[in-house]
């Protein structure tokens, strides 16, 4: 048996492909902290007004929570779970990049920097990047309970033989890798909140270790892609609500209340079947 073989049979459980996300957790964890700034950027280095400022952050926060309806639809229809992870990533690096390069020191107003375009770039990778990020970490952590008929059974382990219930083994598995998980995030955070306080670090500076911190996360990501399966695409929920939509505004015309026999659709059985208004 080859090195990758031996590797494809050990990734072949899918909580353990999560180890290949800690990158992206870690980012995640210090772009939370930098985020959460962001007006003190926009108000000590803009010199910007309080209310100008917090209007450009609500701004940003209401259009990343909205976009991610969309990011739903293209996930399940197009693009899948890795590639919008993908995606997402470049499009949130580029963006802090942008907004590196947009500090006083290199435009002297906010117009004239490439705040605005980073600005987007932020908005649109911070929503395509909490849908595949949670579903590729957190959800493939769920802990499945052990069925209560499950009896003992004994297992050695190194030089020890312990009793355990079948299946508990990787239910503590899970538990492992998910709390690992977490960990890696709340490192970014503490990461990110040390270099505040006890770094004097520019602003500029902040943004590109955020940068590069999803760059290394993401080529750690791309480690592990090989070990994924095919990519699984599905109809998306938000198409069959569209269809209903455009069903019942091409169906307006038709007179329920006067002849109910148009609900149905007569088939030559008894029992006449109802008719699908989605096609």
């Amino acid at each position: 048996m080859t090195t990758c073989d031996a590797l494809r049979r050990w990734f072949r459980w899918r909580e353990r492909l999560v180890i290949f996300t800690y990158g992206m957790l870690f980012s995640k964890g210090m772009m939370t902290y930098v985020l959460d700034n962001l007006m003190t950027f926009l108000t000590d280095l803009w010199k910007l007004k309080l209310i100008e400022a917090a209007a450009i952050v609500n701004l940003q926060e209401g259009l990343r929570h909205m976009l991610q309806i969309c990011v739903a639809l293209c996930v399940d229809a197009c693009l899948g779970y890795r590639w919008m992870l993908i995606l997402s990533s470049v499009l949130y690096s580029t963006g802090l990049a942008l907004l590196a390069f947009s500090v006083p020191q290199y435009f002297n107003k906010l117009k004239h920097s490439p705040f605005w375009e980073g600005l987007a770039l932020l908005i649109v990778g911070g929503a395509a990047q909490v849908i595949p990020l949670y579903s590729l970490s957190s959800e493939q952590t769920k802990v499945v309970r052990v069925p209560e008929h499950c009896e003992e059974t004994r297992l050695k382990v190194a030089c020890c033989l312990c009793k355990v219930r079948i299946g508990g083994w990787r239910q503590l598995q899970q538990r492992i890798i998910r709390w690992f998980g977490i960990g890696f995030m709340m490192l970014g955070i503490i990461t990110s909140v040390y270099g505040f306080i006890y770094f004097e670090d520019e602003w500029h500076q902040r943004f590109l270790r955020s940068a590069i911190a999803i760059v290394i996360g993401l080529l750690w990501f791309l480690c592990g892609f090989p070990f994924y399966g095919p990519r699984r695409l599905q109809p998306s929920p938000l198409s069959t609500m569209l269809r209903t939509l455009i069903a019942a505004a091409r169906k307006r015309h038709l007179n329920y209340r006067g002849n109910l026999e148009q609900l149905h659709r007569d088939d030559g059985k008894e029992n006449p079947l109802l008719t699908d208004h989605l096609e």
